[in-house]
């Protein structure tokens, strides 16, 4: 069991570490969103300056590229922040699903006091290939390793 909790903890620690990225790279992602909005509106308003009928009107065509591309940028920048929104979330939804699975295991624990210590090497030898495969699992697909260690849990 302890072998279970320390392979938890360490992919609570690995899952926290990719949330705390995921979140300033969101970060800075609404920074350049904003930065890139004002710039637009900025550029924007210096090509639709007051002028009078009859008056000559100098249009600046690279502001207007410059206005298409910044526009391109910023709507590229939209859906990367959305997907790292969705990634942030299942992330989230990932850490509270492994801070459940050891408070399980402390709860177990805790009601059986005699903590049955494993005597034989084919149980032992089970538990590990168990564990190797449950890792096999994890990076593709984690619901699956979460089934797989609850079966291991209930089957100890």
């Amino acid at each position: 069991m302890e072998e279970i909790r320390t392979f938890l903890k360490r992919l609570l620690d690995e899952s926290a570490a990719n949330l705390s990225d995921y979140e300033s790279h969101l970060d800075d992602l609404n920074v350049k969103i904003k930065e890139n909005t004002r710039f637009i509106e900025v550029l924007k308003e210096e090509n639709d300056k007051p002028f009078s009928e009859f008056s000559p009107r100098s249009i600046n065509y690279k502001n207007a590229e410059q206005i298409d591309k910044l526009e391109k940028t910023t709507n590229n920048q939209i859906v990367e922040k959305k997907n790292l929104e969705i990634k942030i979330d299942q992330c989230k939804i990932r850490i509270q699903d492994i801070k459940d699975m050891l408070g399980k295991l402390d709860k177990n624990n805790n009601t059986n006091p005699t903590n049955s210590i494993i005597s034989s090497d084919s149980d032992s030898s089970h538990i590990i290939d168990s564990l190797d495969n449950i890792i096999s699992y994890l990076p593709a697909d984690p619901i699956r390793a979460k089934i797989e260690l609850e079966n291991l849990k209930n089957n100890l």
